[in-house]
């Protein structure tokens, strides 16, 4: 198991922050965007920030890795489409809520011919699956310092950390986590 942290910023921030591993290692950053400053304003003053949630995802040469648009509209579940960019080549798919009814929030899509699942229960952390096996976990802790933990369980897909990162921040900020 690995664990991987990260400062939780406030919804009006759109300053850069950092991901760390265990040994306090910089491995990437996050950070909020707008495409432009008018989206920003209108986003701040009309919807406290809770509206736009895109999210850029770099590795430590400062290399775009993950990019998370928000595309739900008013009264739908939510959308996000996700860009990765791996070894010269760019997936796209997207994060739907397919929550029916209940406690437990469920999102799944497939990538490189893997299914994946996000699930997550009120007060417990997020659980991310990967063809049925659990492959990591991301929890933000209730009480100060707010750094957000993610738990690398399945060491095989260390080499996908940042899009498992962006999926669960990206995903999870959307709905005020």
């Amino acid at each position: 198991m690995i664990t991987y942290h990260y400062r939780t910023r406030f919804d009006f921030s759109t300053r850069q922050t950092t991901i760390y591993n265990e040994q306090d290692e910089t491995i990437g950053s996050i950070q909020r965007t707008y495409p432009t400053k008018v989206q920003q304003l209108i986003d701040t003053v009309l919807y406290r920030s809770r509206h736009y949630k895109n999210y850029e995802i770099r590795n430590q040469e400062r290399r775009l890795i993950v990019s998370i648009t928000d595309q739900t509209k008013r009264f739908k579940r939510r959308d996000q489409k996700v860009i990765y960019y791996k070894n010269d080549q760019v997936y796209s798919f997207h994060l739907i809520d397919s929550t029916v009814f209940g406690d437990t929030e469920n999102v799944t899509f497939s990538f490189e011919n893997q299914k994946c699942s996000i699930q997550k229960l009120p007060l417990e952390p997020a659980k991310f699956t990967v063809n049925g096996q659990l492959a990591a976990d991301w929890k933000i802790p209730v009480k100060s310092p707010l750094n957000t933990q993610v738990r690398l369980l399945n060491e095989d897909l260390k080499k996908d950390i940042l899009l498992f990162i962006g999926c669960l921040h990206g995903y999870y900020s959307a709905e005020g986590y």
